[in-house]
């Protein structure tokens, strides 16, 4: 679509904020499973209302009284809260979670390694949807690290993307071909913030979250590192600080890991690195993937889950590739320097690039191995584009429905006009 080709990254030609449509049409078997499917979504929606209620007032409130810090929230709320999220991976349509332990490194490893973050542990993945969060969730029990940042300098609607397009920019290239000329927003700080929360902020910017939830307000904000130290499990890091439709990996966020210094190999505790994938759409099971939230962001996502996740009666599948624990920059023979080696042979523009793209990054080896190594695990590929470029493109987006709307509006009412006359 060209009036949104504005925020097609030009280095690798990805567009990663439009949502991922079926290719072909409609015929009329599709539209008769469709009807049928709307009326098992309704009681699918019922039952996932009772089953979100239910984590509400046995999960969610307690974790509320407790402190998100508590120690006994393991021991209290684990298996409610298991229980719970297994039931609606269900009716999701989940049954199956696909999980895939990835080397990086050459030679034998281990085989069928545990993948089992403990307390005090950091977990860094893309996010495409709100499946994502309840899977790790379902598997972990963690605490999610919600970024704020400060207001964006600039007016993001100038983005323009800085490099043209470059040849070998396939799915197994991972050089960081091109950036924004939005600048990043700095880092301000996290604040821990549960399951609930993290669903209802899908598909939105650290943009929306800052003016609607911070804005004006006292909020205390913690570095990662005391994030982890507190948290009673796991901690959750979205490098790329909101969702995308899974075709690439956004820009991480400035000042990632704040300015205490992480040393690599990361001694203190263990860093598990995931990368998720959904199978593209069809016209019988829509994309699981949610780049752009609903229309009211108090009810974010419930559009979605009902048009795109419950009008389906085929089952789902997720496939979540994790890092293998020996190749993680926790690990002790951890070396960066075979990570931060694959962009040597690039060429000197996109060396560049890469120098310009990584701007406070190039001192936080530990923000670069991660992003390199997510890309390997995904196969995917480098957008220079960050959250910032979406916080422009959700403006857009909105403005064109808005023009949509009112356009639709004015020829309903002649219409209505031409059939009195």
């Amino acid at each position: 679509m060209e009036k949104y080709s504005k925020w097609r990254d030009a280095g690798t030609g990805v567009q990663p904020f439009l949502p991922p449509v079926s290719s072909s049409g409609a015929p009329i078997p599709v539209l008769a499973y469709k009807s049928l499917a709307y009326i098992v979504a309704t009681f699918k929606l019922a039952v996932l209302v009772v089953i979100g209620i239910a984590y509400a007032l046995v999960v969610a409130l307690p974790e509320t009284l407790l402190g998100w810090d508590s120690g006994l929230i393991p021991l209290l709320l684990k298996w409610p809260a298991v229980t719970l999220l297994r039931l609606a991976l269900l009716f999701m349509g989940y049954i199956n979670i696909s999980t895939e332990v990835v080397s990086t490194k050459r030679g034998r490893m281990k085989s069928n390694p545990a993948i089992r973050p403990v307390k005090g542990d950091l977990v860094v993945a893309n996010w495409t949807s709100y499946i994502d969060i309840i899977y790790l969730a379902f598997r972990f029990s963690p605490t999610y690290a919600l970024p704020v940042h400060a207001p964006p300098a600039l007016d993001p609607s100038k983005s323009v993307s800085l490099t043209g397009r470059q040849t070998g920019t396939g799915s197994s290239n991972i050089d960081l071909p091109s950036i924004s000329a939005v600048p990043s927003s700095p880092l301000l700080g996290y604040v821990p913030v549960g399951l609930l929360t993290m669903i209802n902020l899908t598909g939105h910017t650290p943009a929306h979250t800052f003016a609607t939830r911070f804005s004006g307000k006292d909020v205390k904000l913690y570095s990662l590192k005391d994030l982890c130290d507190k948290a009673p499990g796991p901690v959750v890091l979205f490098p790329e600080g909101t969702t995308t439709n899974g075709r690439g990996l956004l820009r991480s966020s400035e000042g990632l890991f704040g300015t205490e210094g992480w040393e690599v190999p990361v001694r203190q505790r263990g860093v598990w690195v995931c990368w998720f994938k959904h199978p593209p759409p069809s016209e019988f099971s829509p994309s699981a993937t949610l780049s752009i939230p609903d229309s009211s962001s108090s009810t974010n996502p419930l559009s979605h889950l009902f048009h795109s996740l419950l009008c389906t009666m085929a089952t789902r599948s997720l496939t979540a590739r994790w890092l293998h624990p020996d190749c993680s920059p926790s690990s002790g023979d951890f070396l960066p320097s075979e990570i931060l080696g694959l962009n040597t042979g690039s060429s000197s523009a996109q060396n560049k690039s890469v120098s310009r793209s990584a701007g406070n990054m190039q001192n936080d080896v530990l923000a670069q191995c991660l992003t390199l190594i997510m890309l390997q695990l995904g196969r995917a590929k480098q957008i220079g584009m960050g959250w910032e470029d979406k916080t422009a493109f959700l403006d857009f987006w909105r403005e064109k429905n808005r023009r949509i709307a009112k356009a639709s509006s004015k020829t309903a009412e002649s219409a209505r006009l031409k059939k009195r006359r």
